[in-house]
């Protein structure tokens, strides 16, 4: 069975490699693929840190960590219901969109019976956060997981 990693991000791209790490050493099946819910604006952080700057690969060899499928095309952006992307989701009116994106994208990804879901609300808003976790408790199956993971102080807003 394929385990999708499916992350919620903010403007701060380490709670993926945090994520990955934590779930590397929590032994918890380790992802086969990895998809990212985001804003426009929290896109550009992430490609800059986790491609540009290497981050996923260095994470990969410095842990020795399992091989994983992770592209530009997996960072999936949130959308309003007329197909323009989401900048930053800080308006009040942002907020219903993004439900409906968040809900939308995992009810995609638990519709294939031949997955299992690896939900982390580790990043982005809280109320990203709150969908994410309402979502899969509409939509999860049984072999789905839902967790979260800090991101050290340290490297919360690491350059």
């Amino acid at each position: 069975m394929k385990t999708i990693l499916l992350s919620i991000m903010g403007i701060s791209p380490q709670v993926l490699t945090e994520t990955l790490y934590a779930i590397h050493m929590q032994g918890k099946p380790f992802p086969d693929e990895v998809y990212l819910i985001t804003s426009v604006n929290a896109k550009a952080k992430a490609i800059e840190w986790l491609f540009e700057r290497g981050q996923i690969e260095d994470l990969k060899a410095h842990h020795n960590l399992p091989d994983f499928k992770f592209e530009l095309s997996h960072i999936l952006l949130m959308q309003h219901e007329d197909g323009v992307e989401i900048f930053n989701g800080r308006e009040e009116e942002d907020q219903q969109s993004i439900a409906d994106s968040i809900t939308r994208i995992v009810a995609k990804f638990t519709a294939d019976e031949n997955c299992r879901i690896h939900a982390s609300i580790a990043g982005g808003r809280k109320t990203m956060a709150f969908y994410m976790g309402y979502a899969m408790s509409i939509f999860g199956r049984e072999q789905d997981i839902l967790s979260h993971v800090f991101v050290s102080k340290d490297f919360e807003f690491s350059e």
